[in-house]
C-alpha cells in the first residue's frame, strides 16, 4: 500500500502536494499569531513550531520549496510576513534573517529526519538544531542594526523559553504522528 497517497471521499491527493501547499499557508497563518515585545523588533510568533514541524514530516525538497514559495510571495508584495513588510522592503527589515533561517532550517531538519526511523533523542536534537539555525540567521541580520550583543539580547534570549516549549510541543505531536504511521 502506498503511503504517499491520501484517499478520501473519492478524491486522491498526494501528501507531497498537500504539504507543498500547507507549508506557505501555515507559515503565513503562524506569522499572524504574534505578540510584539517593547524592547525588540522581533515579534513572538508560532512560526518556528510550524516551520520545524512541517519540515520534520516533509521531504527536503518539499520543505524547501514550500518555504521558498512563502518567501517569494512576501517579496512579490503579499502581506505574508510577521513584520508586515512587503516586497523588496522586506529585505531591509531587521527580521528578514529569520525568514532565510526558515528556508535553511527546513532543509536541515527534513534531511536529518528523512529516514523516518529516528529516535526521540535525534528528533529533539534535530528540532533544537533547526531552531539554532533560525536564531543564527535572524541574529546575523539583526546584528547589522543592533550589533551582535544587541541582536542576541533582542532577537534570541527573549525567545529561548517559548521556543523550548514549542520544541516540546512539536516533539509530542511528531512522536504521536510517528506512532500512528
Amino acid at each position: 500500500m502506498r503511503t504517499d497517497i491520501i484517499k478520501t471521499n473519492g478524491f486522491v491527493v498526494s501528501k507531497n502536494i498537500l504539504l507543498f501547499i500547507a507549508i506557505p499557508v501555515l507559515t503565513f497563518i503562524s506569522a499572524k499569531i504574534r505578540v510584539y515585545l517593547p524592547f525588540s523588533p522581533v515579534p513572538v510568533t508560532f512560526q518556528t513550531f510550524t516551520v520545524l514541524t512541517l519540515a520534520a514530516v516533509s521531504s527536503w525538497y518539499i520543505a524547501v520549496a514550500g518555504q521558498f514559495v512563502y518567501i517569494i510571495l512576501g517579496l512579490a508584495g503579499v502581506n505574508i510576513f510577521a513584520s508586515q513588510a512587503t516586497g523588496q522592503m522586506s529585505l531591509l527589515h531587521p527580521t528578514f534573517g529569520y525568514i532565510i533561517g526558515f528556508l535553511i532550517a527546513s532543509f536541515v531538519v527534513s534531511r536529518s529526519l528523512e529516514d523516518r526511523t529516528y529516535s526521540l533523542f535525534k528528533l529533539v536534537m534535530t528540532l533544537i538544531l533547526g531552531n539554532l539555525i533560525i536564531y543564527a540567521f535572524g541574529a546575523a541580520r539583526l546584528s547589522l542594526l543592533l550589533g551582535l550583543p544587541g541582536a542576541l539580547l533582542a532577537g534570541v534570549l527573549p525567545f529561548l523559553y517559548g521556543d523550548a516549549l514549542k520544541i516540546i510541543l512539536a516533539t509530542m505531536l511528531l512522536s504521536s504522528i510517528k506512532r500512528m504511521a
